[in-house]
């Protein structure tokens, strides 16, 4: 006999275990990478963050520079506009121009110095008195001769009067016969930079040559001269700005993400340890039921169903499922048996027609105002026997589409034989029914010159036959056979066109007796 513990179905019963392992160990590398994948991506995520952050805010306070020396610009400007200072420049008034200087210059904000030059170049009063340095004065003039200087000139000699300056020609009939000088402290760069600027960022502003003009925040992020700087031109001048800030502590938060990942990954462990050995367990228990069971079967002993340890869920789960896809399926069939849908126009089929008009006959006996219309396909067989069935199909689907399109959802359209359409109008006075009529005739006339490349000769036009069914107590059946009679008449007047039964001619035999007189001989 051989040893069993050596046969492929001792190795598959004892394999579930190693199995098991090996899955563990698969799940738990998994969440280790993705853990250190997380890790990665949270902190390039805030390197990322913090340097579209800075980006932004170095956009900001550049633009604000920029209205700064709009702001300023914009005050200069308006000077230069005032007819008095045309006037002391045009009469060279310069003891006028030097006692306007001194009075203007007390209003102006952080002004430190204020003059008005002639387009020689000749500063209208005494330049010391009105705290005109010999750099401001050259600049002015090396402006008036058309050198090219960075605007704004930016003059640091004195620490205390530090300032830019700002020009603006004064001009009249169009020529320009002086300007306005103003200079500006610089501590007012300094100060709205302080305010604005954080103390781990450090901002850093320059003239147009490269000289610092004003730096706030921390200096340990300023870079070495020789150095790429990332330098953003300000708004209106020649000045440059840049703005650095830390890269983010992001240590704690390291450290506090590795513990987190650490201890979900020794729970996941644990949980995972635990289901396996459950499932186990339970799976080593209800196959040896099953086994005892088969064994008793086949030894012709009746026993009763044991209850599964762990796995019982599952079979009823499944038992369940196949009594579920079995209702299912009768219902659907039950459904098809039932459908009341025209496959090909969508509309209704005679089943569903008649369900939905014996409900509009109802509504007619109250007194609503009901039209049934029979409808006939003219040259149906031979479109059909020239074009084949498949432009006939078509033809029917385009009838379909006209009547929905020209029926509302109160009606009721069906397709109750091959080529015959019937629709009952909800609400519809029998009296409008012409020109219902010729909305829907010419609708699927034009509807039809599309079918088959515009090669349908001869076109389908429409025989109706109509009938008001309001206050009669037909049934629908006797009622349809009124509008066929009527339908047969318009075949007979030529076809394409609608003809109404009169109610008057009515002799049914099918109307409730204790209602005769409302269908009348």
């Amino acid at each position: 006999m051989p040893d069993q513990k050596n046969t492929p179905a001792h190795k598959a019963e004892t394999s579930i275990g190693q199995l098991s392992l090996r899955y563990l160990v698969i799940i738990l590398v998994i969440f280790g990478l993705s853990g250190f994948g997380l890790f990665l991506f949270v902190r390039g995520e805030a390197r990322t963050f913090t340097q579209h952050e800075q980006l932004n805010q170095q956009k900001t306070l550049n633009q604000y520079l920029g209205h700064v020396i709009g702001y300023y610009s914009d005050i200069v400007r308006d000077l230069a506009a005032q007819q008095n200072v045309v006037d002391m420049i045009n009469f060279d008034d310069s003891e006028a121009a030097a006692l306007w200087a001194s009075r203007t210059s007390a209003l102006l904000p952080q002004n430190i110095g204020l003059a008005l030059v002639t387009k020689e170049g000749q500063v209208m009063g005494n330049p010391l008195q009105l705290r005109l340095g010999k750099r401001c004065v050259d600049d002015v003039r090396r402006s008036l001769i058309g050198e090219t200087i960075f605007q704004p000139p930016v003059h640091q000699e004195v620490e205390a009067l530090a300032h830019f300056d700002i020009t603006h020609p004064v001009t009249e009939g169009g020529e320009i016969i002086g300007l306005v000088f103003a200079s500006f402290s610089l501590g007012i760069l300094e100060e709205s930079l302080a305010r604005l600027v954080k103390s781990q960022q450090y901002a850093a502003l320059l003239d147009g040559e490269g000289d610092l003009i004003v730096e706030v925040g921390n200096s340990a992020l300023q870079r070495p001269g020789g150095e790429a700087q990332e330098y953003s031109r300000v708004p209106g001048s020649d000045w440059r700005f840049i703005l650095r800030q830390m890269a983010p502590e992001t240590r704690h938060v390291f450290l506090v993400l590795s513990a987190v990942l650490g201890a979900g990954f020794v729970i996941t462990s644990l949980i995972v340890l635990l289901l396996i050995y459950r499932l186990g367990g339970a799976f080593r228990h209800d196959y040896r039921q099953i086994l005892w069971q088969l064994t008793a079967v086949r030894k012709g002993h009746r026993v009763k169903p044991h209850a599964s340890s762990g796995l019982r869920e599952s079979s009823e789960i499944m038992r369940e499922i196949s009594g579920l896809v079995t209702e299912i399926d009768n219902y659907q069939n039950e459904l098809k048996d039932l459908s009341v849908s025209d496959a090909l126009t969508g509309l209704f089929n005679r089943r569903g027609f008649m369900e939905k008009g014996r409900y509009a006959m109802t509504m007619a006996e109250r007194g609503v105002p009901c039209t049934l219309v029979l409808i006939d396909l003219d040259y149906f067989k031979q479109i059909n026997d020239q074009h084949g069935h498949a432009v006939g199909d078509k033809v029917l689907q385009t009838l379909g589409r006209t009547l929905s399109a020209h029926t509302r959802s109160t009606d009721i359209c069906g397709r109750i034989g091959g080529d015959e359409f019937a629709v009952i109008l909800v609400n519809h006075q029998v009296d409008t029914l012409g020109d219902w009529y010729a909305k829907l005739a010419a609708g699927f006339d034009k509807a039809q010159r599309s079918i088959n490349g515009g090669a349908l000769e001869p076109c389908s036009t429409l025989s109706c036959g109509a009938i008001s069914v309001v206050d009669l107590s037909c049934s629908l059946d006797s009622v349809l056979h009124y509008a066929d009679e009527a339908l047969y008449h318009s075949k007979r007047q030529g076809r394409g066109r609608i003809t109404v039964h009169d109610q008057q001619i009515m002799h049914c035999d099918a109307c409730r007796q204790d209602e005769l007189p409302a269908c009348p001989d």
